[in-house]
């Protein structure tokens, strides 16, 4: 896959929400919300979703272990192998973070190109946090 943008695989609000029904999420696929953590609080995230906050912590998916755990105590670091699928408010912000991942060797990249504007505007289930 690597950084070039053609080789992020693009999802819209049926494949998101097709991801999340499936019995094997979140271990199949993991959705990475890269929102800072007041906006989460403020309208919820996606189901099962991790926060990994691309404004405040841009290099997350570059940190070894030990400075993960340290920023990220109760998320456990995805494997380069598990598919990730990134998405933030419009979709700027996860196509970014989706490249920092690709450039940290994560090889299996998603993006929901509409992000959670979208996915309230289709009604999809949120959780609060």
């Amino acid at each position: 896959m690597g950084s070039n943008p053609s080789s992020l695989k693009l999802h819209d609000f049926n494949s998101v929400n097709t991801i999340i029904a499936s019995p094997d999420y979140p271990k199949n696929i993991t959705l990475v919300d890269v929102r800072e953590f007041s906006e989460l609080q403020k309208s919820g995230k996606i189901p099962g979703a991790i926060n990994v906050p691309f404004n405040s912590q841009p290099s997350a998916f570059k940190y070894d272990q030990a400075t993960w755990e340290e920023s990220f105590a109760n998320v456990p670091k995805p494997a380069l192998d598990q598919e990730l699928v990134f998405y933030c408010a419009a979709g700027r912000r996860a196509k970014a973070a989706a490249d920092v991942a690709a450039e940290a060797g994560y090889e299996n990249l998603g993006v929901y190109t509409g992000s959670f504007t979208d996915w309230q505007n289709n009604k999809g289930k949120t959780e609060a946090v």
